[in-house]
């Protein structure tokens, strides 16, 4: 039975008119999307019929965009994952209390961090050399886990860690309630890079690019082992994934 109670946005930037281009961002969000409506997979597949706004898996990506020169006409941005938010943690203007089981969060392109602790932040299609144009992808989870909108958020960020000094993490202008529900909320963390390094694209077989971390994840989430109960834990896919990185070099 599909899991009505679940939720996804995928936010995926291959286009930065004021940095360089990506490759994989999107391919790897498409994949990621296929594995989520999956029946054998997420099982997020929305019913027949349903409209758009009681959509429960929303992709945002550079190719949903017109094309631009100038960064400051850039799109995708941070406006976009906060309305895309807003419209399920929302109601007539008001905040609702809990939302669903589980919120998956992913976020592929460009990005940075900032401060002596694990801090990333995806670059938006904004960014450019003296504007670090950014979300706060952990930053968003934390709040939406304080908030207790969900039983648990499974946070997914294929970017570059790079540390910018002169640049923080800002913290979100999004203020959910305050609420203090992070210690009931299970919180499931996988960066493409640790702090101060950098994430890479890789072609498969096919020539089709994609984030090299984004392709052993989803691997691993795909064949990780199952408990008697059929459930697939976090640290299962951690063990699945630690075995295909190491098999591929």
């Amino acid at each position: 039975m599909s899991k009505l109670d679940h939720y996804a946005i995928l936010v995926a930037i291959n286009r930065y008119p004021g940095l360089s281009d990506l490759s994989g961002p999107e391919n790897d969000a498409n994949e990621f999307f296929k594995w989520l409506i999956d029946p054998a997979g997420g099982d997020l597949q929305d019913p027949a019929g349903i409209p758009p706004e009681q959509r429960r898996v929303e992709i945002i990506r550079s190719s949903d965009y017109t094309v631009v020169t100038d960064p400051y006409e850039a799109n995708p941005t941070e406006t976009h994952f906060k309305k895309a938010l807003n419209r399920w943690l929302k109601a007539d203007g008001e905040w609702r209390d809990r939302v669903g089981e589980r919120l998956y969060l992913f976020f592929a392109g460009h990005g940075f961090t900032s401060g002596a602790l694990e801090d990333p932040a995806l670059f938006t299609a904004q960014a450019q050399n003296g504007d670090t144009a950014h979300i706060a992808g952990f930053r968003y989870a934390s709040k939406i886990r304080n908030s207790g909108f969900f039983d648990e958020i499974v946070l997914i960020m294929d970017c570059c860690q790079d540390v910018l000094k002169a640049s923080p993490v800002s913290d979100p202008t999004w203020n959910p309630p305050d609420r203090q529900r992070s210690s009931q909320v299970k919180f499931m963390q996988a960066y493409g890079a640790p702090r101060g390094r950098k994430a890479f694209e890789i072609a498969n077989a096919s020539g089709e690019v994609h984030g090299y971390f984004s392709a052993v994840f989803l691997d691993a989430v795909k064949n990780a082992q199952a408990d008697s109960n059929n459930n697939v834990s976090a640290r299962a896919i951690e063990d699945k994934f630690c075995e295909l990185w190491e098999e591929r070099g």
